[in-house]
């Protein structure tokens, strides 16, 4: 599958049809045969890294994407990912191999902060929102650097991204609870780094 960018370097599609995401969206469009209006923009990626292109990840560790895809990754440039790698393993490597100090840093900041629940890992400009606090098992995830608004309403969350006139919602229904108390803490924590 090849990855075939826009005139405008967005590797997400960029038709209106497919600019609302969730996982049901997901394993409608991805469990079996993708469209050819989609398939530029999936590609499979074993060795993906979480970067600062990483505008949303869900994790489907319990029932994977085609038998064996158990993370689905929105990259605002290498597009739809598919990775064999589930959330838990990206976010350790992420901790273990690209943070100094890895997740010691973030403890002492969450704690120095006086919040509970780890939800986010901040990087100054660059900030992961987990949906269910990171320290509990498998969790999809968000760039929240990325994102412009949020909405929530009957126990769903919709996270909106906007780039060069196109518009992405990425819809998450398993959700902890106080969400935007949990957002407030992990953009205060942010700014302290930032």
């Amino acid at each position: 599958m090849n990855n075939k960018l826009n005139l405008f370097n967005i590797g997400l599609p960029t038709n209106e049809d497919l600019n609302t995401w969730s996982k049901d969206c997901i394993k409608q469009r991805l469990d079996h045969n993708i469209s050819g209006n989609l398939l530029a923009f999936v590609s499979e990626a074993p060795d993906y890294e979480l970067n600062e292109n990483m505008v949303a990840l869900y994790d489907f560790h319990t029932n994977p994407i085609k038998g064996k895809y158990q993370s689905v990754i929105f990259d605002k440039k290498a597009g739809i990912i598919l990775c064999q790698k589930n959330s838990r393993q990206l976010i350790n490597h992420l901790l273990k191999h690209k943070l100094i100090l890895g997740a010691v840093l973030q403890k002492k900041l969450q704690k120095e902060l006086g919040f509970y629940y780890r939800h986010t890992i901040s990087l100054g400009e660059i900030a992961y929102f987990s949906l269910r606090a990171h320290s509990e098992s498998h969790t999809s995830w968000i760039g929240l650097h990325h994102m412009q608004t949020v909405q929530q309403e009957n126990g769903r969350v919709t996270f909106s991204y906007q780039e060069n006139g196109y518009s992405y919602n990425f819809e998450f229904e398993d959700c902890a609870p106080n969400m935007y108390k949990r957002l407030g803490e992990a953009i205060t924590r942010n700014h302290v780094l930032g």
